[in-house]
């Protein structure tokens, strides 16, 4: 124990010796690790080469679940710059999530997102609560169905009429009184006058409601059958009611029937009388139209005025006919006159034989054309003769021009003539149409009047037939109507009446019991759920994830004993170190060196694992030869064990404490205080009376030392108090940059954690991943780390309660 404290004192003699050597050699030992040839810590702590690690990791660092995991060597350290920033690191190596560490476990959905098994598990938990609840709920309902009377059941069935012999009087359709549906005269047995009418004829004395339910009517499906049955205690009784409404049943139908047919009686004999009084008003109507205008001569006189209307008409057309075809000709001679020139030549004198001919032709071919048309053999025969003239002529070259002698154009005198002729035809024909007309119009008036005085007559007459029709038809219609009213038919039947029932009702108290069980676990099941839901603690990895909205959530289960709850390097395969060493993996595979190289670990409340968190990453980095500074930062007067007591070296004290160093008082190395593990370095914070300490996270002299540790290349982990606890904490996790949220199963409050993840969130501080503590192993996701021991013959059927690991029970000594 005394050599393996004295490392640190040799490796500072070490870091002392390699500082005398060259400025741009690295030191003795030092390893190439991320190009931090530089790093004061890499000399100082001389690590093995990371090639013997990555032999380590995939040889001797083998978990539980070998085929989840991927043989893996941890990524190196980045490069530092100058200002000990880190560089771009490379790409890290991909690890498999551990089972229930993973983004696998529970795939990120859109939309509502219910944590199915959760509830499942808190209605299990609660299941005394549901039993009880069941238990007391089906003995009321018990109590209720043994209080239940025996009843009784009298039924009366009733046949629907469908076809009754309409009486019919006249050849319109007879009479049949308004139809109703079957719904329509059921309803009337549960009205108010029915039930009082019921009670009194059976002699009985109850609510209306009572009355009501005791009465029920079934329809038989695609059948005019239906039944009335009364349900009551006494048998006799039920069978006077369903006797009675029955009877009850029937008057109200004849009633409704009679009162419709009374009101269509009264209807058709008011219009009766109505259509009697206009009839009479018809007749006299009729005789003096005929005596006004004397009907007797009028189809004589409307005979002669048609026949004089047509002949005149027909005249007319034929006079309006003849001048308008005589005027087309007038302007079709008036065009031809416009055309024809008013001289002629008469003579024309060549002294060439040729011309002269062709002269003669010419003309002749001109009066041919007024008798003939083109095709015309003889002014075909003149056209050849003139084509050969005019080719002689040309071939001749003679050019010499005629005498010509030019007289008056005798067609146009004669074409004038014509067109006189037609203007005096035309203006005797206008005047013999306009006395025509005149004589049309005289004989069409007369026309008109008598058709008036026909219309007028044939409009009284119809008139006439029209009442005479319809005073048939209403005294057939009061008829028919009178038949029906004395009939007073129901349009019901009772078939078969009611008689004693021999046996009572079945008993609802199975349905009662049943129906308390349905209900007792129902409402059961919604306390539980209600509860569950309203529950106000973190209790999974899911519920942290939903809280915070951190994509990495980690799982710690409850250790069955304190001892079994934390790292310890000399056994490498227990299962905390196997599952701490995959949560390692975790943080490499979903976070770049850069995000978690420094990397505050704090909760939103006291006591929920911290210090735990802190000493087991820091040995699981150990085991994959990575070296670690773990600085003690809760310097709170409570804070309870501390990492110091973890790792087993509470006996030892250094120079100085974390508070000297923030005040300026000492340096960083006096505070250094070596462990039992060589990759592991620890900052103590000591022992205070009280919290003043806490300021001092916030001090200038914490930023400097946070920015100096990053430049050290080597992990470093700061167990600060809660967020909480004073806001000096923020300021301190905002200079370190990066934040493990630790949250405990079952005892931190959802609120807390949620105030917490928003207060981080606000000074824009990353949630780098979230780590809930002392899950119970029936609410692990994946798979468990502890596995429950065997239960003996005593304990078996007894809830045995896991222990709650927290920082108070890890106490050593």
């Amino acid at each position: 124990m005394s050599d393996s404290l004295k490392i640190d004192a040799s490796l500072r003699r070490r870091t002392s010796s390699d500082a005398d050597q060259d400025d741009g050699q690295p030191a003795h030992g030092g390893r190439d690790r991320g190009g931090a040839d530089d790093s004061p810590g890499e000399a100082a702590w001389d690590v093995p080469d990371p090639a013997g690690d990555d032999e380590q990791a995939s040889t001797g660092g083998t978990t539980d679940a070998p085929e989840r995991r991927a043989s893996a060597s941890t990524s190196p350290p980045p490069a530092l710059t100058d200002d000990g920033a880190d560089a771009e690191p490379p790409a890290a190596p991909a690890f498999p999530p551990f089972p229930g560490f993973g983004d696998d476990s529970e795939a990120q959905s859109g939309g509502l997102d219910i944590d199915v098994m959760r509830y499942a598990r808190g209605v299990w938990q609660r299941k005394w609560i549901v039993v009880a609840i069941a238990t007391i709920v089906t003995l009321l309902f018990l109590l209720l169905a043994l209080s239940l009377p025996r009843e009784w059941k009298a039924t009366v069935t009733l046949i629907a009429e469908t076809h009754r012999d309409p009486f019919q009087l006249s050849e319109v359709p007879p009479f049949r009184p308004q139809e109703y549906d079957l719904q329509t005269f059921i309803d009337t047995i549960k009205l108010p006058s029915s039930l009082d009418a019921t009670m009194e004829r059976v002699g009985v004395s109850v609510l209306r409601m009572t009355m009501a339910g005791a009465i029920s009517v079934s329809v038989g499906r695609d059948s005019k059958l239906f039944s009335i049955s009364a349900v009551w205690d006494s048998p006799q009784t039920a069978v006077r009611i369903a006797n009675t409404v029955a009877e009850l049943f029937l008057e109200n139908a004849a009633a409704i029937r009679r009162q419709d047919i009374e009101q269509t009686f009264d209807d058709y004999s008011s219009q009766l009388r109505e259509a009697r009084a206009e009839l009479e008003e018809a007749h006299k109507a009729v005789l003096a139209y005929e005596e006004e205008h004397d009907i007797a001569s009028l189809a004589d006189q409307l005979t002669v005025l048609v026949g004089q209307v047509s002949a005149l008409e027909t005249e007319y057309r034929t006079q309006t006919a003849e001048a308008g075809a005589m005027r087309a000709a007038l302007k079709r001679i008036r065009a031809q006159i416009a055309e024809e020139p008013e001289m002629v030549v008469a003579i024309s004198r060549y002294y060439s034989p040729f011309k002269q001919r062709l002269s003669d032709y010419q003309w002749e071919l001109k009066e041919a054309r007024t008798r003939y048309t083109e095709e015309n053999p003889k002014i075909q025969r003149i056209q050849k003769r003139i084509a050969t003239l005019e080719q002689l002529i040309e071939e001749s070259n003679d050019e010499v021009a005629p005498e010509n002698e030019y007289r008056l154009n005798p067609k146009r005198e004669e074409l004038s003539l014509r067109a006189q002729q037609l203007e005096d035809d035309i203006q005797i024909l206008q005047a013999q149409a306009a006395a025509v007309k005149q004589t049309l119009d005289g004989a069409r008036s007369q026309l008109d009047a008598l058709t008036v005085a026909r219309t007028g007559y044939q409009e009284l007459a119809s008139e006439l037939r029209e009442a005479e029709q319809l005073v048939d038809k209403l005294a057939s219609r009061q008829a028919e109507v009178r038949v029906a009213l004395l009939r007073n038919d129901p349009g019901f039947t009772v078939l078969e009446r009611a008689i004693p029932p021999v046996f009572p009702e079945p008993s609802l108290r199975k349905l009662v019991g049943a129906a308390g069980v349905i209900l007792g676990g129902g409402l059961g099941l919604f306390v539980a759920l209600a509860l569950e839901f309203l529950d106000p603690l973190v209790r999974t990895a899911r519920d942290a994830r939903s809280i915070t909205g951190c994509d990495l959530v980690l799982e710690f289960q409850q250790a069955p004993h304190a001892d079994d709850a934390v790292v310890d390097h000399a056994v490498p395969t227990a299962p905390v170190s196997t599952l701490f060493r995959s949560i390692v993996n975790d943080l490499h595979t979903a976070l770049t060196p850069k995000a978690w190289r420094s990397l505050a670990i704090t909760s939103a409340e006291p006591a929920s694992g911290r210090s735990v968190i802190g000493v087991n990453l820091a040995s699981a980095l150990a085991l994959k030869d990575e070296l670690t500074l773990l600085v003690d930062a809760d310097v709170r007067a409570d804070a309870g064990p501390r990492p110091e007591t973890l790792l087993g070296v509470e006996a030892l004290h250094p120079p100085a404490e974390i508070t000297d160093v923030l005040s300026g008082d000492a340096a960083p190395e006096d505070a250094f205080e070596p462990t039992t593990n060589p990759y592991v370095r620890l900052m103590s914070a000591g022992d205070y009376a009280d919290d003043r300490g806490l300021l001092l996270l916030g001090s200038r002299g914490f930023r400097d030392l946070a920015r100096r540790l990053k430049r050290e290349g080597e992990h470093v982990l700061y167990d600060l108090p809660p967020v909480n606890a004073m806001e000096a904490v923020i300021e301190a996790a905002a200079n370190i940059g990066n934040v493990l949220l630790v949250a405990r199963s079952g005892h931190t409050r959802r609120a807390d954690l949620k105030a917490a993840a928003e207060a981080l969130a606000a000074r824009e501080i990353e949630i780098r991943a979230v780590v809930v503590t002392a899950i119970p192993g029936r609410l692990i996701a994946g798979k468990r780390t502890f596995q429950p021991p065997p239960k003996s013959k005593k304990q078996r059927g007894k809830a045995k309660q896991d222990p709650v690991l927290v920082d108070e029970d890890l106490a050593v000594g």
